[in-house]
């Protein structure tokens, strides 16, 4: 029998929105495969295996899902022989349109079988999984896949019976939010499937629709704990018949007991460390540039090449100072740092640049060949003493990439843990090799956190342009830079729809982002990077889902991947689930500003505006020059009807507003709700006008927010049609801040008076199914 293969749309892990250009073959992308057998097909005669298998065929091509996804070109359907492989490559709903494919089909099966003799019914067992696929061509040079994501989904299948519909974790963390079927997925737990493959299994079943029995597979691994307790229930039984033996009997369970205990003692933990940062000999920036990147190179190498888990940077920071009788903190030692970190050892040093300043200003041709003095100290809190210490005079800089896997090893045997994967491990094989990559890299990390701290948006741009061209400079001598091409999607993100025009930005992102996972880094970064552009950018919820996820499960203690995810589940209006994961954010790093705004920014977005006031104002007490919790303070403060506390609010950072137009937009929004809308519409049209203003200028343009302008036409009465017009303009503009359109209620009355309207453009920038 013949395969039917359906020719899809790219919807690779990173790519273009809208693109239809096929995948080629060999490249990964992100699947949602349903898999279907017939159970005990093999036994049927002949002919019923062709009656069965064809009208199978019949049900499933006639589902409006299926119908859908080959209408759109987003589908291969594969024969099994006993059954069929489906594999939606939609980057909408998640694993909805495979889901709703099961359980249509297994509905129509079940009105099937109502109507014929039980030897004719079609008895099939269902399983679904997310994960990667890989184009490729059968051996009649037909289109097919192959990969994890078809593998698992067969997996998952084979663990149920018949009229089973089984999921994958990521499956089912992957549902849609409508409808709503989490509350009938019944966790089974994790199941071991071929080449002991843990597998964590949710079954499927509503309105007679899959299998409310649990599996014989999971059923079977319940039962074997079953069988050990009663091996020693009857073990006590036959202790107790023979009364005559109970000494021989007690001195062997003591035995036993002693021999348990010994050989169960949990593998002691890892000692814990914390890298303080590498504090830079001199002011010069190049000295600046080499101490930060000391310090983020070490984090990164003990988390990945070592046992060890180191703290995060942001909660070292907070713990190296403390308050004194004055208003400015003074430091600490290492050993107090230790222990407000409750880490057993600290890892310090100096680093000093013999780079000339006037270097870094040649962004085109920076030159590597200067010579670094370091200086690294190991401190054991418990002791109280320095263990140990090492220096390195004037050492070459392309020398430095070889001394940090030597001092990650040196330190890592020091403290008693141990590298991954041996002793052979070798550290560069992460990062690069090249001295004169490793140094744009560094003097683009430099330049990308130097960015906040700029004393206007000129300032902040000059800097923002300085770090691009130094990732750019990196790639250019090692195109396998995964972390340079990380940094530099970062950078195009944040600035889009401010100091770039959101569509070039995106477009940039898209290929940085793209290269970052086809360089095979696998690294937490690079996934967090990918899912902020796809969701802040793109708008593709999806995929940016499962990028975070990756990103969740490859360093579960890196924040930033719970921070952004939170945001984009935020957007969403998944509450519940944005609300977990920048918990667990903070849990990492409690002291992190940005990560509490992030936390306020929620709350205000899941329109709980009492908490979002609460977390608003602890951020701006311990961060007064941060405008984006003193703006999100003020629309909080709006949504209360706190109206002269808002433009209060604003005054306070009444300097940055004159520049910073989301700032200037929120003031226009306070004073239309105001009902002041006079002076509301001078703010718009003062937007509009400073947008005709930045289209003409031929460089150093600065993007004016189509949405910032549609949020003050949305309060203002009879302004309905402005302000759906100027999200038309954002929509297709890929402003970033559509992706709260679903979420912010300074468009409530607008979706109110103009509900079907405004309908539309949630479905237009992919906020609704």
């Amino acid at each position: 029998m013949s395969s039917e293969s359906i020719p899809i749309s790219n919807s690779q892990f990173v790519g273009s929105v809208g693109s239809q250009s096929l995948t080629p073959n060999g490249r990964d992308e992100i699947a949602h495969v349903l898999f279907l057998d017939v159970v005990g097909f093999t036994k049927l005669r002949p002919a019923k295996q062709r009656s069965v298998l064809g009208k199978l065929q019949d049900i499933v091509r006639s589902t409006e899902d299926f119908c859908a996804a080959r209408r759109e070109e987003q589908l291969i359907a594969l024969p099994t022989g006993d059954g069929m492989a489906l594999v939606f490559l939609t980057t909408i709903d998640g694993s909805g349109p495979a889901i709703a494919c099961a359980e249509k089909a297994a509905e129509a099966i079940a009105q099937y079988n109502d109507t014929v003799p039980e030897d004719s019914q079609i008895k099939v067992r269902m399983g679904i999984h997310s994960g990667n696929v890989v184009r490729v061509s059968d051996v009649n040079d037909r289109p097919n896949v192959a990969g994890e994501g078809i593998n698992t989904a067969q997996r998952v299948m084979d663990c149920g019976d018949i009229g089973h519909i089984l999921l994958s974790d990521l499956s089912f963390r992957l549902l849609p939010a409508m409808p709503d079927r989490a509350d009938h997925c019944l966790s089974l737990g994790k199941v071991k499937v071929k080449h002991d493959q843990e597998v964590s299994l949710y079954s499927l079943f509503h309105h007679g629709i899959g299998n409310q029995e649990t599996p014989q597979k999971v059923v079977w691994e319940v039962n074997q704990s079953s069988i050990i307790k009663e091996g020693m229930a009857a073990m006590q039984r036959d202790q107790r018949k023979r009364k005559l033996l109970w000494a021989a009997a007690l001195g062997l369970v003591l035995f036993l007991a002693v021999f348990i205990v010994w050989a169960t003692q949990p593998v002691p933990a890892p000692p814990t460390l914390a890298v303080l940062p590498f504090t830079p000999g001199s002011q010069k920036n190049s000295s600046k540039a080499i101490s930060k990147g000391l310090t983020e190179q070490f984090i990164r190498s003990f988390k990945y090449l070592t046992t060890i888990t180191p703290q995060p940077l942001s909660t070292v920071r907070s713990a190296l100072s403390q308050p004194s009788s004055g208003q400015v903190p003074s430091p600490i030692s290492p050993l107090e740092a230790g222990k407000k970190l409750h880490a057993r050892y600290v890892l310090t040093g100096t680093a000093e640049s013999h780079n000339n300043d006037a270097n870094l200003e040649n962004l085109t041709d920076v030159n590597p060949n200067f010579t670094v003095d370091v200086h690294a100290e190991l401190y054991d809190t418990d002791a109280g003493v320095r263990v140990w210490n090492k220096e390195y005079m004037s050492l070459p800089f392309d020398k430095l990439i070889d001394l940090q896997g030597a001092l990650v090893k040196e330190v890592t045997d020091k403290i008693g843990a141990r590298m991954r994967d041996g002793e052979d491990v070798d550290i560069n094989e992460l990062y690069t090799k090249k001295a004169s990559a490793h140094w744009y890299y560094m003097l683009g990390r430099f330049w990308s956190t130097e960015r906040p701290n700029a004393g206007s948006q000129r300032q902040g741009e000059d800097i923002a342009h300085k770090a691009i061209l130094s990732y750019e400079e990196a790639i250019k001598i090692d195109q396998k830079y995964a972390l340079a091409y990380a940094g530099l999607a970062d950078m195009y993100v944040s600035m889009s729809g401010t100091s770039m025009d959101p569509t070039e930005a995106k477009n940039k992102a898209v290929q940085a982002a793209k290269e970052a996972q086809n360089c095979g880094e696998n690294l937490a970064e690079v996934n967090a990077s990918i899912g902020t552009e796809k969701w802040w950018l793109e708008r593709d919820f999806s995929t940016a889902r499962i990028a975070f996820l990756l990103a969740i499960g490859q360093n579960q203690e890196f924040s930033d991947s719970h921070k952004r995810y939170s945001s984009c589940l935020a957007a969403l209006g998944r509450v519940e689930e944005a609300e977990d994961h920048i918990q667990r954010a903070l849990a990492i790093e409690p002291e992190s500003g940005i990560i509490q705004f992030t936390s306020g920014q929620n709350y205000f977005f899941a329109h709980n505006y009492r908490q979002a006031i609460t977390q608003l104002q602890k951020v701006i007490s311990n961060n007064p020059n941060m405008s984006g919790a003193h703006r999100f303070l003020a629309m909080a403060f709006e949504q209360k009807n706190m109206n002269e506390e808002a433009l209060d609010q604003l005054k306070k950072v009444a300097g940055k507003c004159e520049e910073d137009w989301d700032c200037f937009s929120t003031r226009g929004n306070i004073l239309a709700h105001m009902k002041r809308s006079d002076e509301a519409l001078k703010i718009a049209q003062s937007l509009e006008k400073l947008r005709e203003l930045e289209q003409q200028k031929k460089e150093n343009k600065s993007y004016v927010s189509a949405y910032n302008i549609a949020v003050i036409y949305a309060e203002i009465p009879t302004k309905e049609e402005n302000a759906l017009r100027w999200l038309d303009t954002a929509i297709f503009e890929f402003d970033p801040r559509v992706t709260w359109l679903k979420v912010d209620p300074r468009f409530a009355e607008l979706k109110k008076t103009k509900e079907s309207e405004f309908n539309q453009r949630l479905q237009a920038a992919g906020l609704l199914p």
